[in-house]
């Protein structure tokens, strides 16, 4: 323990010095040294769960199963107590394609005028909202489940570029300040990475829409030449 109390780390050696009983001892802080080992393991860690995260990711087109594998990647990388993924569904509607834990404590202030303030402010920011639950909020219903669910804090990120993003993913933390703390680049990669695979699971279902419109037009233009009866085409 140094002058001011702080617990260092030290690297203690002892000798004896020959044809004496008396001994030598040197004694060398390696805290910052031990401290910089445990930052590069943590961030070894962090990037192989990214990596990992980004295969699973990448192989779906499906925008639910997408969804589903965020918060559940959400909560198993990032430690967040609640997670859930948004995707717009026309004017100031949102559908919640996936929740983690899937029975969502949220459902009330999901249906909830709040929330479209909530998301307004977001759509607003262009990126990321945060909510403080230290401070004072003007989102008081958020900020009674919060205390019920003893969270501090709430991120929200807009996947994709306002006003038209494929949707919105939401934690709940236990943790105030969470985006200032080692995991704050972490998770602004796993945000870009869920959007990229969103957007195209997004053009994927778009191509998939336009396969299935030109086969219709071209089973109606079929048999619409493969008759001579006016009344029939």
């Amino acid at each position: 323990i140094d002058k001011s109390g702080n617990i260092r780390e030290v690297l203690v050696s002892v000798d004896l010095i020959p044809h004496t009983k008396q001994s030598v001892a040197s004694l060398v802080d390696v805290t910052d040294l031990r401290r910089a080992e445990k930052q590069i393991a943590f961030q070894l860690d962090m990037l192989s769960r990214l990596y990992r995260g980004a295969q699973e990711l990448s192989e779906t087109l499906d925008l639910r199963k997408l969804a589903q594998l965020a918060v559940r990647h959400s909560a198993r990388e990032f430690g967040v107590k609640v997670a859930f993924f948004l995707t717009p569904q026309g004017d100031r509607e949102w559908e919640v394609l996936a929740a983690f834990p899937s029975s969502s404590p949220l459902q009330s202030w999901l249906d909830s005028p709040e929330k479209d303030q909530f998301l307004d402010d977001l759509m607003h920011n262009g990126s990321s909202l945060v909510v403080n639950f230290t401070e004072e909020t003007k989102y008081p219903q958020l900020a009674g489940i919060a205390k019920r669910l003893e969270v501090k804090e709430v991120e929200a990120f807009l996947l994709g570029k306002p006003p038209s993003p494929l949707g919105v993913l939401v934690w709940l933390v236990d943790k105030p300040d969470f985006l200032s703390s080692e995991v704050s680049g972490f998770a602004q990669t796993f945000i870009h990475q869920v959007t990229t695979s969103g957007e195209r699971a997004q053009l994927f279902s778009q191509l998939e829409r336009y396969i299935n419109m030109m086969h219709s037009l071209h089973s109606i233009d079929r048999t619409i030449a493969s008759s001579l009866d006016l009344q029939m085409v």
